[in-house]
């Protein structure tokens, strides 16, 4: 019996050698480093931000308005501090749109609702409150067009509009 006992002492401590050598394959850790740096985005401005005055002038011919005679270029700039070679942003103007423009690019003059002045990037309607992505090194050319609803009347008198230029970082 004697013989027995020591059998079972030596065969205990060996399964317990086998278990730990199988434990420590599935819990098997490795070490990593992660590595990064952390920038913040450059500050950027439009116009330095200042106001964008665009002037259509004082002897505009209600009857030539359709025609599309009377198209200003809208004068604006991005400047960004540092780096901006691959800086990507979005372009949104926003203002109170006229009901009668299909692309929902025209925004309403103050004076008289079948007035509006539509927006344009680089040749094509720039819909209102809709952000378009650029490059700041490569902004869109903008234009503002004088277009009138043409189921309505128009009066003599001045006429202004307001609208927002918004740039975001993507």
């Amino acid at each position: 019996m004697l013989a027995i006992k020591k059998i079972n002492l030596i065969i205990l401590p060996l399964c317990l050698f086998i278990s730990n050598t199988i434990m420590a394959k599935d819990t098997e850790t490795i070490k990593f480093s992660i590595v990064g740096s952390v920038v913040s985005k450059p500050q950027c401005q439009i116009s330095d931000s200042k106001t964008i005055e665009i002037n259509f002038g004082d002897n505009i011919g209600i009857n030539n308005i359709s025609s599309g005679k009377y198209e200003r270029e809208i004068p604006y700039d991005i400047t960004c501090d540092g780096e901006s070679d691959e800086l990507q942003l979005t372009l949104k103007i926003s203002g109170n749109a006229v009901s009668f423009d299909p692309d929902n690019a025209t925004v309403r003059t103050n004076e008289q609702e079948n007035l509006g002045i539509k927006i344009f990037h680089d040749g094509k309607p720039f819909e209102l409150d809709k952000s378009i992505p650029i490059n700041a090194n490569n902004i869109p050319k903008l234009h503002a067009v004088l277009i009138k609803n043409d189921e309505g009347e128009l009066i003599e008198g001045e006429f202004n509009a307001n609208a927002t230029i918004e740039a975001e970082y993507q």
